[in-house]
């Protein structure tokens, strides 16, 4: 829209001393402190709920729930995560298509579960809405591919060659990673038998 920009610009007020014609041939607007412009915790706040709305968004594609709204709890570790998605609830419902978003410390049963990060995971209400004999079967699949994973890893990991030819950071990154996937496989195998009940 050159037209609706031009008109637009020639009504905005000049610095001093600028004559420049057009906004075509101005130039860019810049400043000499960025810093200004950047807020790192808010960044981060923002960086938590995209995350949040992306988890519950590729669990609603796995269970196939396009068109249908479910109850969305997250599972918080600490008060300061708990207090943000709090603060975003409103966005976070928005976006990731739920009915309502409740912050909890223990999810009803019938959830699906999602890891977030070290320190929340999304729980999407299942219940009268999915097979959860097929889910089951799925979760037992889930669980074998996690579980190949975790000891390919324990089994590079724990090589005589191991220590001495890969680098430090690597090494962290992957006890991390160990670690992580652990994690994943309590949580699969809880929410496998959270299914189981529901039959």
């Amino acid at each position: 829209m050159p037209f609706i920009c031009e008109e637009l610009w020639q009504r905005l007020p000049r610095r001093p001393n600028d004559v420049t014609p057009s906004v075509c041939v101005s130039k860019w607007p810049y400043t000499n402190n960025e810093r200004a412009w950047t807020n790192d915790a808010v960044d981060a706040e923002m960086e938590l709920v995209r995350n949040v709305v992306k988890t519950t968004r590729s669990l609603r594609a796995d269970y196939n729930l396009t068109r249908t709204k479910a109850d969305l709890y997250i599972k918080c570790s600490d008060d300061v995560t708990a207090e943000v998605l709090t603060r975003h609830r409103l966005t976070i419902k928005t976006l990731s298509y739920s009915s309502q978003v409740l912050i909890h410390d223990k999810p009803p049963q019938g959830c699906a579960v999602a890891i977030v990060n070290n320190k929340c995971d999304v729980n999407l209400m299942l219940k009268g809405i999915v097979n959860f004999e097929k889910e089951i079967e799925k979760m037992e699949t889930n669980i074998k591919r996690q579980e190949k994973k975790l000891a390919d890893l324990k089994k590079a990991v724990n090589k005589s060659e191991y220590k001495q030819k890969v680098p430090k950071e690597v090494q962290v990154a992957d006890e991390e990673k160990m670690k992580q996937l652990g994690e994943e496989l309590v949580k699969m195998a809880a929410t496998k038998q959270d299914f189981a009940s529901m039959l």
